[in-house]
């Protein structure tokens, strides 16, 4: 009797131990799940957030090779009816027809669609209008193109700081009638 007694205890033991290791199994079980469902939660989470990122980048990319264009058409007098820049920032302009690769074109014109790119970029990016600072820009641009120019920027709803060693830019405002203030460092 006491034998039997002592295997029943011994029973008992291992059946109170293997209770225990299938509670463990349960807990590592509904912990499974719980990681399982969040980790599905995340993916979906991820691949959403990617196709919104992905519209949002195609709209971007839209609304910026729209600016940049209008902005070409109006500094060029109409020369150049399109320019856009390609997800690796590839920029073509497009010319009665054809589309040309920026490095075809002069260096006046290509500073022109730089021009354009930078203020595209501040007006997409940027929630409120920023002074805009040009230093020396006009360099390469010939007495068409500045005047142009400056008479796009005149109209732009914006401060403007011009930065100069030539006098040429004075001229041209001054011969377009666009006011400004001239200050002389050094």
């Amino acid at each position: 009797m006491e034998k039997q007694n002592e295997d029943y205890r011994e029973k008992k033991v291992q059946y109170e131990n293997l209770k225990e290791q299938l509670e463990e199994l349960d807990e590592t079980d509904e912990e499974y799940n719980r990681f399982e469902k969040r980790h599905k939660a995340l993916d979906l989470a991820a691949e959403t957030i990617c196709a919104i990122s992905a519209d949002m980048q195609s709209q971007m990319e839209k609304d910026f090779n729209k600016r940049i264009s209008e902005i070409m058409e109006q500094v060029t007098a109409g020369k150049y009816e399109k320019v856009w820049a390609d997800e690796n920032l590839d920029i073509h302009v497009l010319e009665g027809g054809r589309r040309i690769p920026l490095y075809q074109l002069s260096r006046g014109t290509i500073e022109q669609v730089y021009l354009a790119l930078r203020l595209a970029a501040s007006e997409l990016l940027c929630e409120e209008r920023m002074p805009l600072i040009l230093d020396d820009t006009f360099a390469y641009y010939d007495d068409f193109r500045l005047k142009n120019v400056l008479a796009f920027l005149a109209d732009y709803p914006a401060q403007i700081i011009i930065l100069t060693c030539c006098k040429r830019e004075e001229g041209a405002l001054t011969e377009l009638g666009i006011p400004f203030h001239k200050i002389c460092m050094g």
